[in-house]
């Protein structure tokens, strides 16, 4: 019972979890910026800079580097959220974990998580409109 504890955990961490790769900064660069609406003032709407520093770009350069030395080439951002949420709906379906379907998928999850390494970074500091946004990510993701 503690794999599929742990499984789940790990899953819905995933899914929730923030992107830390460059293809989650070049995806971000290509969304368009939110509207401001008439009532917060001309001088907020330029105020808030949300485009990724150069250094924070490079940063995330750096980190992919260091995941793919020690995990191999990672998959991108739907790749990944397609492959969890097709274990995550597997997993839910078994009922005994001890069969050698359940360890298939085992071994599938642990697979996966190594391609998606890129990805499992928490960010404490995102926003609730930065949140929102993944969200969206995610859900264009399972929809296509």
């Amino acid at each position: 019972m503690k794999p599929f504890i742990s499984t789940t955990v790990f899953l819905t961490f995933f899914i929730i979890s923030s992107c830390n790769s460059t293809t989650a900064v070049q995806e971000d660069m290509s969304d368009e910026p939110a509207l401001n609406t008439e009532s917060e003032g001309m001088e907020n709407a330029f105020s808030s800079d949300t485009t990724p520093k150069k250094h924070e770009v490079k940063e995330q350069k750096e980190n992919l580097a260091k995941i793919e030395k020690k995990y191999g080439e990672q998959w991108g951002f739907c790749e990944c959220v397609v492959a969890n949420d097709s274990i995550d709906r597997a997993v839910k379906k078994i009922t005994d974990f001890e069969t050698p379907e359940a360890e298939k998928l085992l071994n599938r999850f642990d697979y996966v998580s190594k391609k998606c390494q890129a990805f499992l970074g928490m960010d404490a500091n995102r926003t609730p409109e930065e949140r929102q946004k993944h969200e969206k990510k995610v859900k264009r993701c399972l929809r296509g």
